[in-house]
């Protein structure tokens, strides 16, 4: 099993530690699918309280 089949599950948390873990282990990992920024950006504009982890 990959790392980025590891953290998939991790990917979209309600736990907003849980996310800012995945967002720092992906920040600088290359190869991250496109999808999953696409994922990301949509959960950021959906939840508020997110979007100051998303956009930094």
């Amino acid at each position: 099993m990959t790392f980025l089949e590891k953290i998939k599950p991790y990917l979209i948390s309600d736990v907003i530690l849980i996310q800012e873990v995945v967002l720092h282990a992906l920040h600088d990992y290359p190869h991250v699918p496109e999808a999953w920024t696409n994922e990301l950006l949509i959960e950021a504009l959906k939840n508020k309280d997110k979007q100051s982890s998303f956009f930094i």
